[in-house]
């Protein structure tokens, strides 16, 4: 998308998440409102720790620890597939960068993202903010509202979708789970069969934005073993760090994991769930523990696709190990 897309007012209902940022450790003066754009996202959940975005936002946080530590900081932000900007209004209290860009596939997500990201700025913040409408990074990255030299790209963090479909709806909230297939020509079969195609794509395109050092971010529901993520990284030429990881309720069971069974089916491998109430019975998560580690001691617990559809079926709550990692450029 090459014109310049500004922020549109909605007369959707405002929702409070300043408790979803305070269960992280962000404290706001004021309180946190965003719109939401009904039946083109999914809603939030109640209990902070059930969103992806809690995920990330502790992910952010410790990046922005490490760049301190390596004398590096963050002043270009840029986030793919944003859904309400709940992430680049993370972004701007963990990194306090100059220039914030928010992106989605879908215009309206991204032109209320943006208007959410500028309610919860300070009044006496001048940090540069713009959106962008399209796949992944192959949107404009110059177009601000005002001619401005930007600096380099120091961090892009994605949160994407990984099932193919065909003929997706991307002003659907079905969008935030599945692709559209003709959007994953050119991933590497090994990537590929684990549903890796969209996560290899963006991590080859932030190769080529991010300044030297800069870090691709990207939160993956890891039902894939951990083997098949390093070769992730290392297809795109990105040193790979986890930056945090949980155990997280399967949210839009109806929609996921139907989609992960049916490619389970095609492609003759095992993308893995939990039991979740069983794993936290366990006591297990009360040790610290990185993802890798997590999908050794939780193996007693889990189940491929299949078998997850029939336990959820006998209304068990199903749950899976969310990611946080880091790929930096060198």
């Amino acid at each position: 998308m090459t014109e310049r897309m500004k922020t549109t007012e909605y007369a959707d209902e405002r929702q409070n998440v300043t408790t979803l940022f305070s269960s992280v450790g962000i404290e706001t003066p004021q309180q946190i409102t965003i719109q939401q754009s009904p039946g083109e996202t999914y809603d939030l959940e109640p209990r902070p720790e059930d969103n992806w975005v809690y995920a990330a936002l502790l992910g952010l946080k410790e990046l922005n620890r490490r760049l301190e530590v390596e004398g590096r900081a963050c002043r270009h932000f840029i986030t793919v597939g944003t859904g309400p900007g709940l992430d680049a209004i993370g972004a701007y209290h963990i990194f306090h960068p100059d220039f914030i860009r928010v992106t989605d596939i879908n215009e309206r997500a991204a032109q209320i993202a943006l208007g959410n990201l500028r309610a919860n700025l300070p009044k006496d913040s001048h940090v540069v903010s713009a959106c962008s409408a399209g796949n992944l990074l192959e949107v404009d990255l110059k177009d601000w509202d005002t001619p401005t030299q930007t600096p380099p790209v120091d961090v892009i963090y994605a949160n994407l979708p990984n099932i193919p479909a065909k003929d997706v709806d991307i002003k659907s909230s079905k969008a935030a789970t599945y692709i559209d297939e003709k959007l994953l020509q050119g991933c590497p079969e090994n990537l590929d069969r684990y549903l890796l195609a969209l996560q290899y794509k963006f991590l080859q395109q932030a190769h080529k934005v991010l300044s030297q050092g800069g870090s691709a971010v990207i939160a993956l529901g890891a039902r894939v073993p951990y083997l098949a993520i390093h070769k992730l990284f290392a297809a795109a030429h990105l040193r790979f760090e986890e930056l945090f990881a949980t155990l997280k309720v399967q949210t839009q069971p109806e929609d996921v994991i139907p989609g992960y069974a049916n490619a389970e089916n095609e492609r003759a491998v095992t993308f893995t769930f939990y039991d979740y109430d069983q794993v936290l019975a366990s006591g297990l998560l009360n040790a610290p523990m990185t993802g890798e580690q997590m999908q050794q001691q939780l193996q007693p617990y889990a189940l491929s696709s299949q078998q997850a559809l029939v336990a959820r079926q006998q209304g068990k709550r199903i749950g899976h190990i969310v990611s946080i990692l880091r790929g930096i450029k060198e």
